[in-house]
């Protein structure tokens, strides 16, 4: 357990109170800690800049099957349309790839001018931020040589990175300490790329990812939301076990301006056993209030998911020789949606 003194706002249903004792999770990170978690980044973005450049170059490995032509001399169906180019055989889909890198840095950014961080969510958003950053590595690896190698570092960076938005979406949960996220996001991972591995299902576990990511988040939804509702009731307030300050699910850092304003404008008057429409109603403005960000972002995601699989080669949106690529939309949607969960998720904890 770490002490902490004079701790400003409310830690699930502590207001401002003095010597009181927090899980080793909330515990403020260290400035080295974040220094070193930007160092790494960058390392990090100069191994993949030099891995991307090396396969364009050398154009190593086997050629992907979009590069292999029917007995009629069409490319397959699933293929991504783009006209092959020079040295960069898919120019539009390669360079709207490096958003994902340039929303990385973003998210580091945003971690490293925040306050008062907390120490699992700081790591579980450094996680995904390099999930991000390698995303956008191995889209652009893939796109820019088309070869075997590149899809095979496309497909398991997008797994990573699901399974780090999932794991960061968890990092609330009381019983998981940084060690146990580490855990998760390690052995979700190997699990599912060994089932991508062994199987012909990779694009099924990947949607099976998304729709539990999705489905998480909105079950956490419903525990932060009960969590709040404790803190107004102060049903967790107990001087003498300030362990009780913490929901039985959930650990949420809820600042005094933040729990007026979700008392006056979202939920004023309801009990937190009051099972009713009125209940229901207040939960359903919640949502439209504190989850503006997570909607927008899985619109984003579903929106560049319609427009991939309807402008792949010989689709209806499919336009070989324009720069306007379906699929280059897909990265831009895509990684757009990865920050709007970070800004999301982040508002519950700082």
């Amino acid at each position: 357990m770490a002490h902490i003194e004079g701790e400003e706002g409310f830690f699930l249903g502590a207001a401002k109170e003095t010597n009181i004792e927090i899980p080793e999770s909330q515990v403020e990170v260290k400035k080295t800690t974040i220094s070193l978690i930007n160092g790494l980044a960058l390392l990090q973005t100069i191994l993949g800049i030099a891995i991307f450049t090396i396969l364009v170059i050398t154009e190593f490995g086997p050629d992907s099957k979009c590069l292999i032509r029917t007995e009629n001399g069409k490319l397959s169906d699933k293929c991504y349309c783009e006209e092959f180019g020079g040295k960069i055989r898919e120019l539009s889909n390669t360079l709207s790839s490096f958003a994902f890198v340039i929303v990385a840095f973003a998210i580091l950014y945003r971690i490293s001018k925040e306050e008062n961080q907390k120490s699992k969510f700081v790591i579980c958003s450094a996680i995904y931020a390099y999930t991000v950053l390698w995303l956008g590595i191995g889209s652009a690896s893939f796109h820019g040589t088309m070869k075997e190698i590149g899809g095979v570092m496309d497909a398991g960076t997008m797994l990573l990175w699901i399974v780090a938005a999932l794991t960061l979406i968890l990092s609330p949960l009381s019983f998981f300490k940084v060690r146990g996220m580490i855990l998760i996001f390690g052995g979700v991972s190997f699990l599912a790329i060994l089932i991508t591995i062994l199987t012909p299902f990779d694009h099924v576990t990947f949607g099976v990812l998304v729709a539990v990511t999705i489905f998480s988040e909105l079950v956490m939804g419903i525990l932060k939301f009960d969590a709040t509702i404790r803190v107004l009731e102060k049903e967790t307030l107990d001087h003498n076990t300030p362990n009780k300050i913490f929901s039985k699910y959930v650990e949420l850092h809820i600042n005094a301006t933040a729990l007026q304003d979700f008392q006056s404008r979202v939920c004023k008057g309801v009990h937190l056993h009051e099972r009713s429409s009125t209940y229901i109603r207040c939960f359903l403005k919640y949502l439209l209030k504190y989850y503006q960000k997570f909607f927008t972002g899985l619109v984003l995601f579903l929106s560049g998911y319609f427009v991939w699989i309807n402008s792949r080669t010989n689709s209806v949106l499919c336009i070989p020789n324009s720069i306007f690529q379906g699929h280059a939309y897909w990265h831009l949607a895509d990684a757009t949606a990865s920050y709007l969960l970070f800004l999301h998720l982040s508002r519950f904890t700082n």
